[in-house]
C-alpha cells in the first residue's frame, strides 16, 4: 500500500510528500530516488535536511 503511494507521488511529480513519508517510513531508497528525480537538487536536499532535523528533534523528545 505504501509503496502504491510513492509510485503515485513519483509519477506526479510531488517529491516533497514522497520524501516527508520516506523518510517517516527509514525508506531511504526511495528518499534516493526522489532526490534523483527531483528537477531542483539543492532545493530538494535543504527540504530534506529539514524534515530528517525536524522528526530527530521530535523523536527526542518524545523519548525524554
Amino acid at each position: 500500500m505504501v509503496n502504491r503511494m510513492f509510485t503515485k507521488c513519483l509519477d506526479s511529480k510531488t517529491i516533497r510528500q514522497v520524501i516527508g513519508i520516506a523518510i517517516e517510513c527509514r525508506r531511504f531508497d526511495v528518499v534516493e530516488t526522489a532526490i534523483g528525480q527531483s528537477p531542483d537538487t539543492n532545493s530538494t536536499l535543504a527540504y530534506c535536511m529539514h524534515v530528517s532535523a525536524f522528526f530527530f528533534v521530535l523523536r527526542c523528545r518524545i523519548k525524554i
